[in-house]
């Protein structure tokens, strides 16, 4: 948790826009603690983001994609790394040479929350997978091809299986995220250039489809974690990409 104090006004814009770039002439104090999270459900009703602070949840894992980060930012966790099946443009965190690897993994996971409902979606984060997937960071220069060969792949993910099935065995995760439905246009109403004048404002209505966007993950229970038994999970970076002939 980083704490900034007292930080100035914005005066900083990213590319000439509207997003913000806090650059505090002030202290930054950094703290570290185990917090206790209260649970927050899913809000479902509304066209507004809600967040969601999902405690004691089941994740397994689905299936998986090895992709090219765009971006080399240190501080960034690589979470919006697609926009539905397309790939988004690098964010604007602050671009620096890698001396790792930029190869992310891409997990589509069922969240089964402590009420018994489940939702599926996608999840990238640099720091779950550097803390409970690899053993070290990849090699700079790695690129997502070096994962398309069936014994690679096969490893990745009989360690992304057994990591989530350790954790959902001593308390399962807190899942911390945020949704938000999407809007159409009604199609029940006129609408510019179909009935009305085309600078006419466009009449919306809420999508059926709540989209749910995963920030943090991790272990309910840190404490209760093995970490000898969690790193014989890992996949090992240095002998991982080793074929058998």
């Amino acid at each position: 948790m980083i704490v900034i104090v007292n930080p100035p006004s914005t005066n900083r814009f990213v590319a000439h826009g509207t997003t913000p770039i806090l650059s505090p002439q002030c202290p930054i104090l950094v703290t570290n603690s185990n917090f206790d999270f209260p649970q927050r459900p899913i809000v479902t009703e509304g066209t507004d983001a809600n967040g969601f602070i999902l405690l004691n949840c089941m994740v397994n894992i689905r299936s998986f994609q090895v992709i090219d980060s765009p971006c080399g930012g240190n501080l960034c966790d690589h979470q919006s790394l697609m926009n539905g099946d397309i790939m988004t443009n690098r964010c604007c965190c602050i671009q620096m040479m890698n001396r790792v690897g930029g190869v992310v993994i891409l997990f589509d996971v069922e969240v089964r929350t402590d009420e018994g409902s489940t939702f599926n979606t996608r999840m990238s984060s640099k720091w779950f997978m550097k803390h409970f997937i690899l053993s070290d960071d990849f090699p700079a220069g790695t690129q997502a091809f070096r994962f398309k060969d069936y014994e690679v792949e096969d490893r990745i993910h009989t360690t992304a299986t057994n990591v989530f099935n350790y954790i959902n065995t001593i308390g399962g995760f807190i899942v911390v995220g945020w949704v938000k439905h999407g809007e159409v246009e009604d199609q029940g109403v006129d609408q510019p250039n179909n009935g009305l004048p085309h600078n006419a404002q466009r009449v919306m209505v809420q999508s059926g489809n709540l989209n749910h966007h995963i920030s943090k993950i991790k272990p309910m229970n840190p404490e209760a974690v093995n970490f000898i038994t969690l790193n014989g999970y890992k996949f090992d970076v240095n002998t991982g990409f080793e074929i058998n002939v």
